[in-house]
C-alpha cells in the first residue's frame, strides 16, 4: 500500500539537519508524496525550493488563518499572483482558527472564502485548517454548495488534523472532503 502525507511543513528550519533521513523514512514507509501547505508570504520561497529539490514534495498555496492580520488583503493578492506561475497541487493551508485569538474573525472568513474561489476557479482541492470554528467553516463552505464549478457537486480536499465529533465528520464527508486524523 502506498500513502500520501497530506500535510507537512518540511520546509521549516527544524527539518534542515535531517532532511535526507526524513525523506528516506517516508519512502521506507511507502509514502510517495508529501504535500507542503503554505502558511504565509515568508514560507513560499523555502517551500518552493524544497519542492524543486525533491520530487516527493508537492506545494500548496494559501494563507493560514492565524496569519490573517491587518494586511491580509496584500498577503492574499501576493499569494494569488503566484497561483498560475507554477504547478500548485492544492489551495492550503486555509480555514478559520478561533482557538486562541478571535481578533480577525471577519477577516479570516473573508480570506477563507476568497481562497475557496481560487480552488474552484482552478479545480484544485482544499487543505483546510479548523480549530474551534466548525460552524464558521461549514457556513462558508455551504455558500458554495451549489456552485457550478464543483466537480460532481462535491468539494475535494482534506480537513487536516480533524478534531471534531462524528456529526461534524459526517457533514464534512457529505460535502466531499476527507479527514486527516493527527
Amino acid at each position: 500500500m502506498r500513502f500520501i502525507d497530506t500535510h507537512s511543513h518540511h520546509y521549516s528550519k527544524r527539518f534542515e539537519k535531517d532532511m535526507e533521513e526524513s525523506i528516506e523514512r517516508a519512502l521506507d514507509k511507502n509514502i510517495i508524496k508529501i504535500m507542503l501547505p503554505n502558511i504565509d508570504r515568508e514560507s513560499i520561497e523555502p517551500m518552493f525550493a524544497l519542492a524543486d529539490k525533491y520530487d516527493i514534495f508537492h506545494p500548496m498555496l494559501g494563507l493560514h488563518p492565524t496569519y490573517v492580520k491587518e494586511n491580509y488583503e496584500e498577503e492574499l493578492d501576493y499569494i494569488e499572483s503566484l497561483l498560475d506561475k507554477r504547478k500548485i497541487y492544492a489551495i492550503g493551508e486555509i480555514g478559520i482558527d478561533l482557538y486562541r485569538d478571535k481578533t480577525f474573525v471577519e477577516e479570516q472568513i473573508i480570506a477563507f472564502e476568497r481562497q475557496i474561489e481560487w480552488a474552484l476557479d482552478r479545480e484544485l482541492p482544499l487543505s483546510i485548517h479548523m480549530r474551534k470554528s466548525f460552524d464558521e467553516v461549514y457556513r462558508s463552505l455551504m455558500k458554495f454548495k451549489d456552485d457550478e464549478r464543483l466537480i460532481d457537486k462535491k468539494f475535494r480536499g482534506v480537513f487536516h488534523c480533524f478534531g471534531g465529533d462524528k456529526r461534524q465528520a459526517d457533514k464534512i464527508i457529505e460535502l466531499g472532503f476527507m479527514l486527516g486524523i493527527g
